[in-house]
């Protein structure tokens, strides 16, 4: 699950709790800049797994280019996929935010294999993607497109939520009521 729970207690659910933006101005400096730095680690795990499922899909959605052209399945060796996914992630675009600049990609924290797309991603049967046959890669597609639809929702949350600390930040750094020695986003 990587979507939003009222009340729930994951880092995303307290990064995207609408009372944190509703009581900042409430907050401590210590308080805000904490729930800044939550949000920062929310948005660098999120465009990690973003990441993964876009490349997961890369790798599909050229499987079935192949096919649809009627090119052969390429070998099933470790060096064949290998040499294949060099190729193919080696050809797709460099993805940036306008926001973030390019996507630094960090591993995320340990525990964090319980949602629904480090599940995904972990999918053993989808790393042969020449042994699926249509029907099942089409399956695989569609799910990991609602999965990455939905991790990107809630990354766009959290920049909405980094975006509003960031302007508070600066808001009492200008005046005069929070100095820090630390660097401002």
């Amino acid at each position: 699950m990587t979507e939003y729970l009222a009340g729930g207690r994951r880092r995303l659910d307290r990064v995207l709790d609408p009372a944190v933006l509703e009581h900042m101005t409430f907050l401590s400096a210590e308080e805000l800049t904490a729930k800044f730095d939550e949000a920062q680690a929310e948005e660098t795990t999120l465009s990690y797994v973003r990441r993964l499922l876009q490349g997961r899909l890369d790798i599909l959605c050229a499987e079935r280019n192949s096919r649809a052209c009627g090119e052969a399945a390429p070998g099933h060796t470790d060096e064949e996929i290998a040499a294949r996914l060099c190729r193919l992630l080696a050809d797709t675009p460099a993805r940036t935010s306008p926001a973030t600049g390019p996507i630094e990609i960090v591993p995320p924290p340990l525990g964090l294999r319980r949602r629904a797309a480090e599940r995904a991603i972990d999918d053993v049967e989808l790393s042969n993607s020449a042994a699926l046959d249509d029907a099942q890669l089409d399956s695989a597609i569609d799910r990991l497109r609602a999965l990455e639809s939905g991790v990107s929702r809630s990354r766009r949350g959290v920049h909405h939520v980094l975006d509003t600390l960031t302007a508070e930040l600066d808001r009492r750094v200008a005046a005069g009521v929070m100095v820090t020695d630390r660097p401002l986003p």
